[in-house]
Order: structure tokens, then C-alpha cells, then sequence
């Protein structure tokens, strides 16, 4: 690139533009943060400020269970109702996290919220009763649903023999 004298240009010009809605709408967000913690805590500054930062982590997983999980406000009168709820959500976050670090270490591209949507036609059948006792079969899985219960390290239930060995056929009168 040239000036209009011909000499060749070592710099460049440029314009910037003031969105005002857009300022205005990050400008609610300028400010300072203020940590205060008690004289006798011995932690360091960065040690507190990491651990008010993983709280995020908590609000996340909390948000995990209400999103993924599609859990909606349940109202419970009783204590045991209320371990039981938290035992249950609890359970499917470990689930969802034990989930994600298998599919990590295999190197899988289905995120952890997906996969419960792919194995989602995956079913256990109970076909018409031979001999007056039930029989039960698997859905036929298509390979990237059997792919994911590799890396997963759980094939085995997609096995036959597997659910034979797992499975008490039941009488047709129970």
C-alpha cells in the first residue's frame, strides 16, 4: 500500500464506532469485586479467591441436574422426601460426571448431556410369553450406539449372554 505521494505506507488508520447500546449494556457490568474473609481465617488471598470461584462449580452442577436431568420444583413435606430427592440428584450428577470422564478418556465426540439421547431407543423387550415364561430381548443397536457403550466400557449390556446371566424370567401369573 502506497500514501498519495507514492512512498509506501508503514502504518495503518483505522475507525472505531460507538455501538451506545451495546456500551451501555457491558457497562453494567464494570466494577470491582470486594472479598472480605474473618482476621483469624489462614488462608491466602489467591486460595480465597479460588474458593469463591468454585462455587461455581456447584451452581453448575446444580444447574447440570435441573437442565440435563430435566428435574422441574418438587415440593416435599417430609425429611425423608427431601434426602431422598437430593440422594436421587445427586446419584444422576455422579452418573453424568462418571460419564463424561469415560467418554473423555476414549476420546469420543458425544458430550455427556447427548449420550442418554442416542441410547434413548436402546430398550429391554419382553416378547410374547413362550411356555408360560417370559422372554426378554435387547433393541438392536446401530454402531454409534454401540460404539458409545464401548467407550463407555459398558458393551456387556448390549450382550445376550450378558442378559441372560442378569435376568430372572418371570411366569407369565407374576
Amino acid at each position: 500500500m502506497a500514501s498519495a505521494r507514492g512512498k509506501p505506507l508503514r502504518s495503518y488508520r483505522g475507525a472505531i464506532t460507538r455501538r451506545d447500546e451495546a456500551w451501555h449494556r457491558r457497562r453494567r457490568y464494570d466494577g470491582f469485586v470486594l472479598l472480605l474473609a474473618h482476621p483469624e481465617l489462614q488462608h491466602s488471598a489467591p486460595a480465597l479467591v479460588q474458593a469463591y470461584r468454585d462455587k461455581d462449580v456447584v451452581e453448575k452442577d446444580f444447574q447440570t441436574i435441573k437442565d440435563v436431568e430435566k428435574l422441574r420444583p418438587v415440593y416435599h413435606y417430609t425429611d425423608a422426601k427431601v434426602q431422598a430427592h437430593v440422594s436421587v440428584c445427586m446419584l444422576a450428577l455422579l452418573l453424568q460426571r462418571m460419564l463424561r470422564c469415560r467418554l473423555m478418556r476414549a476420546d469420543q465426540p458425544e458430550s455427556a448431556p447427548a449420550a442418554p439421547s442416542l441410547l434413548s431407543t436402546c430398550h429391554l423387550n419382553q416378547r410374547a410369553p413362550i411356555g408360560g415364561r417370559a422372554v426378554y430381548d435387547i433393541t438392536q443397536l446401530d454402531p454409534d450406539q454401540r460404539r458409545l457403550l464401548e467407550a463407555c466400557g459398558l458393551e456387556e449390556l448390549a450382550g445376550e449372554t450378558y442378559l441372560a446371566s442378569k435376568l430372572q424370567p418371570r411366569s407369565v401369573a407374576d
